[in-house]
């Protein structure tokens, strides 16, 4: 079984992930796992008598359970298996102590775009899981228009080992019967380097036993914006990126392509961790 982690702050904004969520749990065997956290409890019913600040807490979890259950309704059908997990504490905190607890395989959640500071520094929540977190992370942009993820662009700079990267964009590729194509975007690469590309993609594909495939290899020295007019252009529905495990200080002054992104697409980005 799949198990998918949702965060959501229980707003609309957050609704895109759950679409996508529930459209993959009527293709496979999944559990669809919603988590909202809070450091503040909302305002209790006029009248609620309470003794003491942990119960202001219990009757705030309470209440932001049941309206926790009220949001997954309205986007995810009875057929699916799915729960609510209303925690007090902080966000990233309690993503990192549930996917250890519920085995998550995979994080779907929405981002807001990032301008200026925000871009630069990591201190949005969806950098920080990306940054966090060993499963692989699906990113959903603000105000996107659900489409099935049928076509599915995987971009890699042939660096590092993505073999485990790769199984499972194959499997997750196999869910929507999708046309995989892989994507190299470098200042220059031999013919020799060319051959070798689609060699160890087909390799790959093969063992997995991958039909739809293809390669393109695209010369570029601007590998951000290469890559957004070849999504735009092809019409993909899904990007998939290997991010490398950073130093801190790296992130505070490195843009991680991944994470730029993942800010910025105007489809999902399914990011994953690579040695």
């Amino acid at each position: 079984m799949l198990k998918i982690l949702c965060p959501t702050d229980l707003t609309d904004h957050t609704s895109n992930s759950l679409i996508y969520a529930n459209d993959l749990a009527k293709k496979s065997d999944t559990e669809i796992i919603v988590l909202h956290s809070f450091f503040i409890p909302p305002p209790l019913p006029a009248g609620t008598k309470v003794k003491s600040p942990e119960d202001v807490y219990h009757y705030g979890q309470k209440m932001l359970q049941e309206r926790c259950e009220e949001f997954v309704n309205q986007y995810i059908s009875s057929e699916t298996q799915s729960k609510c997990i209303v925690r007090r504490g902080f966000v990233l905190e309690e993503i990192l102590k549930v996917i250890k607890e519920e085995n998550i395989d995979i994080i779907f959640m929405n981002t807001e775009g990032a301008h200026g500071l925000k871009e630069l520094f990591p201190g949005t929540i969806t950098s920080k899981i990306i940054e966090n977190v060993l499963c692989p992370v699906l990113v959903i942009p603000e105000n996107h228009t659900f489409h099935p993820l049928d076509d599915i662009v995987y971009a890699t700079d042939m660096k590092g080992n993505e073999k485990e990267n790769i199984s499972f964009a194959f499997k997750f590729a196999s869910i929507f019967n999708a046309k995989v194509t892989f994507l190299n975007i470098s200042k220059k690469l031999t013919p020799k380097e060319q051959e070798a590309f689609k060699a160890k993609m087909s390799e790959e594909a093969s063992v997995h036993n991958y039909q739809s495939i293809d390669f393109v290899i695209i010369e570029s020295s601007n590998v951000f914006d290469a890559l957004t007019n070849f999504v735009e252009s092809n019409d993909s529905k899904l990007l998939i990126l290997s991010t490398r495990k950073r130093p801190v200080y790296q992130r505070l002054f490195q843009k991680s392509l991944t994470r730029r992104m993942a800010h910025h697409a105007f489809v999902p980005v399914l990011a994953m961790h690579k040695e």
